[in-house]
C-alpha cells in the first residue's frame, strides 16, 4: 500500500482529494491537517510515502513549501506531491529549490491524480503539462538572461567592466575616480564607452541594464 498523508487548509477541497484517493487502488490516506506545523509533526509521526501537500497553508503563501523543507530534510524517503491552484514561475521555482517530487494543479482529472502518485511512489517525478510548459519557458529566458549577461561583460574591457559596476551602485564620476586612482576625464571615457557599447543613452539606462541582466549580483 502507499501511505498517504493529506495537507489541505480548505476543507472542502481536502475533502474531495481524500475521496479521490480513497478511489485509487493501492493508496491509503494514513492522516490528514490544514497547517504547516501539524503537516511536519505528522509526517514524522506516521512516515507516509507520499505528503499531498497544498502550496499555500492558511496566511503563509509558502506554506507547503515550508513544510515540504522540512518533511525533506527529516524524512529523505517520503515524496512530497504539491497540489496547487497557481502556475505562477515563483512558486514553480520554489516548489523545485523545495526538491519536491511533484506538482500539480488542483483542477487534474482524477486518473492523472492516480497515474502521478504511482509514479511518484516509484522514485519518478510528476508534472503536470501546464507546469512543465512553465518551466522550460522559465529555464529558457534564464537561458536568454544569462547570455546577455555574458554578451555584455564580453563586450566591454576589465576596466569598462569596474567602471559600469561602480555606476550601477550609483557612484559619481568623482567617487568612481576616486576609488579606480584615475581621472574624472578617464571616468568619462569609460562611461561613454560604456553607452555606446550597451547601445543606451545614460547612465540611469545602464544601471537599470545592469540590474535586469543581475549583471554584478555575484560580486
Amino acid at each position: 500500500m502507499i501511505k498517504v498523508l493529506v495537507v489541505e487548509d480548505f476543507q472542502l477541497i481536502r475533502l474531495g482529494i481524500k475521496q479521490n484517493l480513497l478511489s485509487i487502488p493501492d493508496v491509503e490516506i494514513v492522516g490528514e491537517t490544514d497547517n504547516t506545523h501539524d503537516a511536519v509533526k505528522k509526517a514524522l509521526e506516521l512516515k507516509p510515502d507520499i505528503v499531498l501537500m497544498d502550496l499555500k497553508l492558511g496566511e503563509d503563501n509558502f506554506g507547503g513549501i515550508t513544510a515540504a523543507k522540512k518533511i525533506k530534510e527529516k524524512l529523505s524517503n517520503t515524496r512530497i506531491l504539491i497540489l496547487s491552484f497557481y502556475d505562477d514561475a515563483e512558486y514553480i521555482s520554489q516548489a523545485i529549490d523545495a526538491r519536491v517530487d511533484g506538482y500539480l494543479l488542483k483542477d487534474v482529472a482524477d486518473k492523472e491524480l492516480a497515474n502521478a502518485i504511482y509514479t511518484i511512489s516509484k522514485g519518478k517525478a510528476a508534472i503536470s503539462p501546464v507546469i512543465a510548459s512553465k518551466m522550460m519557458s522559465q529555464m529558457a529566458e534564464q537561458g536568454k538572461m544569462s547570455q546577455r549577461k555574458k554578451d555584455i561583460l564580453n563586450t566591454l574591457s576589465s576596466r569598462e567592466i569596474e567602471t559600469f559596476k561602480l555606476l550601477a551602485q550609483g557612484s559619481s564620476n568623482k567617487d568612481i575616480a576616486n576609488k579606480l586612482f584615475i581621472s574624472e576625464a578617464t571616468v568619462k571615457a569609460h562611461i561613454s564607452s560604456i553607452l555606446r557599447k550597451l547601445d543606451v543613452t545614460d547612465r540611469t539606462q545602464a544601471a537599470i541594464l545592469a540590474l535586469k541582466y543581475e549583471i554584478f549580483a555575484e560580486s
